[in-house]
């Protein structure tokens, strides 16, 4: 997920674009370490109309490559 905010930038992610289970619930992990993720909700239509949330990382990252995980 944190790799999902990083390349998603300014633009944001959204499930809405990327389905993935459990976006939420990483998104809270992520917060709960200290992470600043602003959430938008937004409407859409579609077969099954309603509001997904757009995440926003706000955190400056540096991602060290190579090292262990």
């Amino acid at each position: 997920m944190l790799r999902a905010l990083i390349n998603a930038g300014k633009r944001g992610f959204s499930s809405i674009d990327n389905p993935a289970p459990r976006v939420s619930h990483y998104v809270y992990k992520l917060r709960s370490f200290g992470f600043s993720i602003e959430t938008q909700y937004e409407p859409h239509g579609g077969d099954y109309p309603g509001v997904h949330a757009l995440y926003r990382l706000h955190s400056e990252i540096q991602v060290l490559e190579g090292q262990a995980a």
